[in-house]
């Protein structure tokens, strides 16, 4: 779906669809949640009735469903956030992705050394994992509200006072084309109106 999604931002953006680009991108965004809030619904349960004998099998460590939970809800959030990346690659701004990705990498590298020599246990590992998953893909998000056309930002990234494509169009008068506006008038009657066309 991901791969569907590249490909189809791509040439929307070669189209310059930017209304299409905005309805592919809201309608995956959309899909994934849904899927996400599947995958919580059966997942939880499972867990639960999974969590002793895998407590046991950990030494009795109490952080095993905490730890299960937290990385269920990853696997959730990953779905829907997965957009943002997608879109980055089609409009082929793979080094904007690939430095928000090598930043995010180091810094669950330097998070997880950190968490062996303070905390130890699972559940700080999910924690770490976790804070700088959505650390990350909110930069991405942020990365695609700045490249894509304004009407094409989906609507779960564009904020309040994101301006719309086309709101900012300027009308000029053409004083050339004044007499074809002014064709229907009626014949010894001037007529001032000049024909206008928008500029983007």
């Amino acid at each position: 779906m991901a791969a569907c999604l590249v490909r189809a931002v791509a040439g929307r953006n070669a189209a310059s669809d930017a209304d299409g680009l905005n309805r592919m991108a809201s309608s995956c965004l959309a899909l994934f949640v849904g899927a996400g809030g599947v995958a919580m619904t059966v997942g939880v349960p499972v867990l639960f009735a999974l969590s002793g004998t895998l407590s046991e099998k950990a030494d009795g460590d109490p952080g095993v469903l905490p730890f299960m939970l937290l990385m269920l809800a990853n696997v959730a959030m990953g779905l829907p956030l997965s957009v943002f990346p997608s879109v980055l690659d089609g409009l082929e701004r793979y080094t904007a992705k690939s430095v928000v990705r090598l930043a995010a990498l180091a810094a669950r590298t330097g998070g997880d050394g950190v968490r062996v020599t303070a905390f130890g246990g699972l559940f700080p590992l999910a924690v770490v994992y976790t804070v700088v998953t959505l650390i990350e893909h909110a930069v991405l998000a942020l990365l695609c509200r700045r490249f894509l056309p304004a009407s094409a930002v989906p609507i779960a990234v564009r904020g309040p006072g994101h301006a719309q494509a086309g709101e900012d169009v300027q009308r000029r008068c053409v004083p050339g084309d004044a007499g074809r506006a002014g064709d229907g008038a009626k014949p010894g009657r001037s007529s001032s109106a000049c024909c206008c066309r928008q500029d983007r």
